[in-house]
């Protein structure tokens, strides 16, 4: 499948593990997305307090490592975590989407992961149901 054709199916399927809410991280607040905060809490649930880390630091963690580590422009970066253009009127008026670049990243980000877990977990993380 072209890489045009996917966002459709993908959302697609977000919607049916959803229950077609409007949002993916559906929440029944006034906001009807989850929180920072309700991240910090499950993520506190799965051993991970907030003195160790906070959500969003991975935000951050993502930009740097991306750029350093798989090599992404930061502009891509922007786009893979959703950031809204700021700046100058260039950047309002450019709804580029670089769908091959962004996919391109989202295969290199998995494997520089996959690659962390094995060579640096040195315990394993506790699941919570």
């Amino acid at each position: 499948a072209k890489i045009g054709t996917l966002k459709p199916l993908i959302m697609e399927d977000c919607k049916s593990l959803n229950a077609d809410k409007e949002n993916v991280f559906h929440s029944y607040g006034k906001h009807k997305h989850i929180t920072s905060r309700a991240v910090q809490y499950r993520m506190d649930d799965l051993g991970f307090p907030k003195e160790m880390v906070v959500p969003y630091g991975f935000r951050s963690t993502q930009i740097t490592l991306g750029i350093d580590e798989c090599k992404a422009q930061a502009e891509v970066l922007e786009l893979c975590l959703a950031h809204k253009p700021s700046g100058n009127l260039g950047d309002i008026y450019n709804k580029a989407l670089r769908w091959d670049e962004r996919v391109q990243f989202y295969k290199d980000w998995s494997d520089f992961l996959i690659k962390l877990k094995q060579n640096h977990q040195k315990s394993t993380i506790k699941s919570v149901k």
